[in-house]
């Protein structure tokens, strides 16, 4: 049975305030944590994202931890993750600006300064589908008020080893918790991508038709 892992960001390796990079304002970035959630947000996703960033430890890191609580994947990591399968997903250019810059980021035309040190091989992720691997009747959960026969608060997660998943995926039961397969985390492993932590989800086989 293949298993299957939520990844997360590694909250023990910045040196900054316990983040890599910070952003500079958009336009609803107050809600960047729902809007990069759902592709039904994507006309009102912006085209690219500014972050002050510790570029001691950005070059470094792949899945560096943010203020925006938003995943931002280096180009090394999504290379890998496609390599294994394909995954429908929207990506955002980002672009980190070194916080040591102190002065303007903008010259008199409205453009960034062509002196300041830059980092482009960063994108914002946003899943597109959804995968049907929910485990009802091995869950722990309490029903939706609005919809008692979907999940609210869930207590224990468990989901159904199904023959195909794409490397990184999201689920409509708990759209925020962002999963991977077992192939993708070894992947992942073993051409060293740094800044995310795995941690194991309960899975059950399907039952046979």
């Amino acid at each position: 049975m293949k298993k299957i892992y939520s990844i997360n960001w590694d909250y023990n390796h910045s040196e900054d305030m316990e983040r890599d990079a910070f952003h500079i304002p958009f336009e609803n970035s107050d809600k960047a944590s729902t809007l990069f959630l759902s592709s039904r947000y994507k006309d009102k996703l912006p085209d690219y994202i500014l972050f002050r960033a510790n570029f001691n430890i950005i070059p470094e890191f792949d899945y560096p931890l943010t203020d925006l609580n938003v995943p931002i994947l280096s180009d090394r990591m999504i290379s890998i993750l496609n390599e294994i399968d394909d995954f429908e997903a929207i990506f955002t250019k980002v672009i980190m600006l070194d916080d040591t810059y102190l002065e303007s980021i903008y010259d008199e035309t409205g453009n960034l300064k062509s002196e300041i040190k830059t980092a482009l091989n960063y994108k914002a992720l946003t899943i597109v589908n959804r995968e049907d691997c929910f485990d009802f009747e091995n869950s722990i959960y309490q029903p939706s008020e609005l919809n008692p026969n979907k999940p609210g608060f869930i207590e224990k997660l468990v989901l159904k080893s199904t023959e195909y998943l794409p490397p990184i995926f999201r689920i409509r039961e708990t759209p925020s918790k962002l999963l991977i397969t077992e192939s993708a985390k070894s992947a992942l492993e073993k051409n060293d991508i740094k800044g995310c932590v795995f941690e194991e989800v309960e899975t059950t086989s399907p039952r046979p038709i």
